[in-house]
């Protein structure tokens, strides 16, 4: 849903078979039906599984390689800004926050990486946030974890380069989608909304998710293949 959803159907216009994964089964057939009738049966692969879980990850990668024969680039679109705020929260939650929003992706990745064609230039993008690189009142457990993930496609990057592997960043700042964190606060306070993006953003609004898949389509194609890191 949301960004995720704006992130294939971009990708399928475009040309790209696509893999689609959740947790709720209902919401991936319903993607898989919208979208498949769209741009045809064959193009879009529906998998359900919770990725924080390495057997969910490992059947995601099996099933793509059955269906697709394999596998040129690689979406990491994971994570919860939805922490307790404060410094003191516990070991636990700080546990659930890296592992929802840096260890799910590394292990995705990481999954990834030995089954993809680097004779093609595969790619992989990692969806990370604005609040990884401006502290403005996030969770310090999503700050932290989302930054891990900054560095770690830094270091990663160099490490794939030897395969002709790319490896990129996208930190989305305020995106709108229905359902997700900043639908709920509008309803809750659209005045209080408004107010913030007047005083925070430049461009006085909110991001759609089709501005964010095309940034992240162009870096998974062959017109970015000098950008990694």
């Amino acid at each position: 849903s949301g960004l995720g959803k704006g992130l294939i159907e971009k990708l399928l216009e475009r040309g790209v078979r696509t893999t689609v994964t959740g947790r709720k089964k209902e919401m991936v057939d319903e993607v898989v039906r919208e979208l498949a009738g769209r741009f045809g049966s064959g193009r879009i692969l529906g998998h359900v599984g919770d990725l924080t879980e390495p057997p969910a990850i490992a059947s995601l990668v099996t099933k793509t390689l059955e269906v697709f024969g394999g596998i040129d680039g690689v979406v990491a679109n994971l994570g919860s800004g939805r922490g307790r705020s404060g410094w003191a929260v516990g070991e636990d939650e700080w546990g659930r926050m890296m592992t929802i929003n840096f260890d799910a992706a590394r292990r995705l990745v990481e999954a990834t990486i030995p089954h993809l064609r680097t004779e093609t230039g595969a790619s992989i993008v990692l969806i990370s946030s604005i609040a990884s690189l401006w502290v403005g009142g996030a969770p310090l457990t999503y700050t932290v974890s989302k930054a891990a993930l900054n560095a770690y496609a830094k270091g990663l990057s160099i490490e794939c380069a030897k395969m002709g592997v790319r490896v990129n960043v996208v930190s989305p700042g305020n995106v709108l989608t229905e359902g997700g964190t900043w639908d709920e606060k509008k309803q809750e306070d659209a005045e209080g909304v408004s107010r913030m993006l007047e005083r925070e953003v430049p461009m006085k609004r909110f991001a759609e998710p089709a501005e964010i898949a095309e940034v992240v389509a162009f870096l998974l194609s062959e017109k970015s293949s000098f950008m990694t890191g």
